[in-house]
């Protein structure tokens, strides 16, 4: 009978070992760390595979014609989106300034003009397949980038 109540005493201990180390884990997780992004945590900042130029094609539909859009993201959270002539030169004056973010599957985009920060926009759901990223809005429009850096 003794040997019982030490088997029960053990299992009771490993038990509340285990829940103990749950319990632990469950903490906040999230380091809301904002290295630099005015408030918006790391882990809102997109992931390495946004980090890069992207070139707009031309209509949303499968063709390999090119636009003259540029988008430029960088690891720290910003964003610039640039009108390009047909050589690929960046148009002087046509450059806009953005913060992105990315939550449950969305890009965010926040404009930054003159000191502004405008609100968050929410450009659609994006995936990236084959260095092509889709960005598709809830009305079903997509637009499509080819990954050129």
């Amino acid at each position: 009978m003794n040997s019982k109540k030490n088997l029960w005493g053990l299992f009771t201990l490993i038990m509340f070992a285990i829940m103990s180390v749950g319990f632990v884990s469950c903490g906040d997780d999230d380091d809301d760390t904002t290295n630099g992004n005015d408030g918006v945590s790391q882990q809102q900042v997109a992931s390495n595979s946004l980090i890069g130029t992207w070139r707009k094609y031309s209509s949303s539909t499968v063709t390999d014609e090119l636009g003259h859009i540029l988008w430029e993201f960088n690891a720290d959270g910003t964003m610039y989106e640039h009108d390009i002539d047909d050589n690929l030169n960046i148009i002087e004056g046509k450059t806009e300034t953005f913060k992105y973010k990315t939550e449950n599957g969305h890009l965010y985009t926040q404009k930054q003009k003159e000191g502004k920060e405008y609100s968050w926009k929410d450009e659609g759901a994006y995936t990236i397949t084959n260095n092509v990223l889709e960005v598709t809005k809830d009305s079903g429009k997509a637009n499509r980038y080819l990954k050129i850096k």
